[in-house]
């Protein structure tokens, strides 16, 4: 699988002719970015799911398998996300760095204020580094308190532990 983004152009909508799918919608677009474009398609099932966004003029991530059958390859689209979403959809996971004079009650009191404002599926991994050359320790919250990883999410988070304690680790494209 690869993801690739860009602005959406030429979409072309069709009906498949043969198969299952017989006389359902599809779709052929390109998706164009500064150093150039890719053919992608959106089968009948993909279309459905997400053919809206193809009238956006918003950027798109698309996340699919590169079919090199023919002479120009194309993209067979899974997966269309906005770009205003790609952070919440792509992160596997949140971790957190805590060390520090600052770290006493009321800090982690404000960080579980700001995970039950965000709620969501992703967990989080607080970790604790060990000066000197030790690893630390780390651990994941409950799933009560896993969170949607949004921009706003991770703004109020750097504002409280500064902005080198915050990773968004990604998820694997072969689990999209």
């Amino acid at each position: 699988d690869v993801v690739v983004g860009g602005i959406v152009q030429q979409v072309k909508q069709t009906f498949t002719k043969k198969g299952q799918n017989q006389g359902a919608k599809m779709a052929q677009f390109g998706l164009e970015d500064l150093t150039g474009s890719v053919s992608c398609v959106l089968f009948p099932r993909e279309f459905a799911r997400f053919g809206p966004l193809l009238d956006s003029e918003e950027p798109l991530f698309a996340v699919g398998t590169l079919d090199q059958r023919r002479e120009k390859p194309n993209l067979k689209v899974s997966l269309l996300i906005p770009l205003r979403k790609v952070q919440e959809e792509l992160t596997a996971q949140v971790q957190l760095e805590l060390h520090g004079p600052a770290l006493d009650e009321r800090l982690l009191l404000r960080l579980r204020d700001i995970f039950r404002m965000h709620p969501g599926d992703r967990p989080v991994v607080l970790r604790f580094p060990q000066a000197g050359e030790g690893e630390g320790s780390a651990l994941r919250v409950g799933d009560s308190f896993f969170v949607s990883p949004t921009p706003q999410f991770c703004k109020e988070v750097e504002d409280l532990l500064g902005p080198d304690h915050i990773a968004l680790v990604p998820r694997p494209v072969s689990r999209l």
